[in-house]
């Protein structure tokens, strides 16, 4: 693999470090920038943010590079790269692949991951998350993924609809996983 095809984590800048979204791979917009989560899918997640800040954020933050952000794979996938768009499971759950999705999401208390891949790569790794970490799944960000969501004709702006309907899904999900995680400690 050619190193120009990994992209640097956005962790070391991260400043709230609690909360963790977790992506498939970068691709072809990431590459130009060099940045996580660039393009379309980074401002949905800008969105997503706005949406779920009242529920799951408390702290103040300027943007999505506020927070700890990486992907199940680092390596860059786009069709006409190497026609993939997301890494084989058999690459995630690589040995050094998985110690630094752990050392990335070490600090993690709410870990959000967006995909089928993302999804995988945290099954991989649970058993070796900070205690009582929650883990909340949702589809990925990208509007191949958003515009299967569907929605009543008349609405105009579709992308930040659907978004919503993702929003309040993990929050949600946040919802349940606080309210089984304080069953299990009354019942210790």
């Amino acid at each position: 693999m050619v190193e120009d095809q990994k992209i640097v984590n956005c962790d070391d800048k991260a400043r709230i470090k609690r909360i963790a979204f977790v992506f498939s791979c970068p691709g072809q917009e990431e590459e130009k920038t060099k940045k996580l989560v660039s393009g379309m899918t980074g401002c949905n997640l800008e969105k997503l943010l706005k949406n779920i800040k009242d529920e799951i954020i408390k702290e103040d933050f300027k943007d999505r590079y506020d927070f700890t952000i990486t992907n199940s794979h680092n390596e860059v996938h786009y069709k006409a790269l190497n026609n993939r768009t997301e890494p084989l499971n058999s690459k995630i759950k690589e040995v050094k692949n998985l110690e630094r999705l752990i050392n990335e999401l070490k600090e993690a208390e709410i870990i959000i991951c967006f995909g089928k891949k993302s999804k995988y790569a945290l099954s991989q790794i649970k058993n070796q998350l900070k205690e009582n970490t929650k883990v909340l799944h949702s589809r990925h960000l990208g509007l191949m993924s958003l515009n299967q969501i569907e929605l009543e004709k008349e609405i105009t702006n579709k992308t930040d609809e659907r978004i919503k309907i993702v929003a309040q899904k993990i929050i949600d999900d946040y919802k349940q996983k606080s309210a089984e995680q304080c069953l299990s400690i009354e019942f210790v």
